[in-house]
This record gives structure tokens, C-alpha cells and sequence, in this order.
């Protein structure tokens, strides 16, 4: 299976970041990372570790909010997803 490669490289501050992502998570969490990506969500570095931060007016572009694709599209994966959220942590350290 080929490394994903970020499909917003203009957005460099958290690009690496989100390659690292999608190549750890399954098929199922990489495509909705990846389409969470293209509409511009970043991650973000917080206290508590990194956090997805949608852009709304992207998501409201294609008539979504970010608690639709939470719930419909990242809500099944939470365990992965906050598994490797904390791995981001560790390597970015």
C-alpha cells in the first residue's frame, strides 16, 4: 500500500503531520482523514496533545457540519483515532 501523501500540501504547517496519520490509520479512517484534509482541517498542537480543527466555512461549502462528519465518519474510529493523535504526540516530541 503506497504512503498517503497529503492532498493539501499548500496548508505546510501541519502537512508531515497528516501524512504520518494517514499512513498509520486503517482504510477507513485514512479516507475520511483524507477528506477531512481536503477541505482544509488542520491539526493543531494543544495542552492536552493534537486536535482536528475543521474549517467551517469548507464544511458548510459542501453542506456539511463538523459534528455530521464527526459523528458519521470519525465517531466509528475514535479508538484509532485517539491512539494515533497521541502517537503524533510522541514522535513530534
Amino acid at each position: 500500500m503506497p504512503i498517503p501523501v497529503d492532498p493539501r500540501p499548500d496548508l505546510r504547517a501541519d502537512s508531515m503531520l497528516w501524512e504520518r496519520l494517514m499512513s498509520a490509520a486503517s482504510p477507513e479512517l485514512a479516507g475520511a482523514s483524507h477528506g477531512l484534509r481536503c477541505l482544509g482541517t488542520r491539526l493543531i498542537r494543544t495542552a492536552k496533545g493534537y486536535a482536528v480543527r475543521p474549517d467551517p466555512e469548507a464544511l458548510a461549502s459542501v453542506g456539511w457540519t463538523y459534528t455530521e462528519i464527526r459523528d458519521t465518519y470519525l465517531a466509528p474510529h475514535t479508538s484509532e483515532l485517539v491512539r494515533l493523535m497521541a502517537n503524533l504526540g510522541r514522535a513530534a516530541s
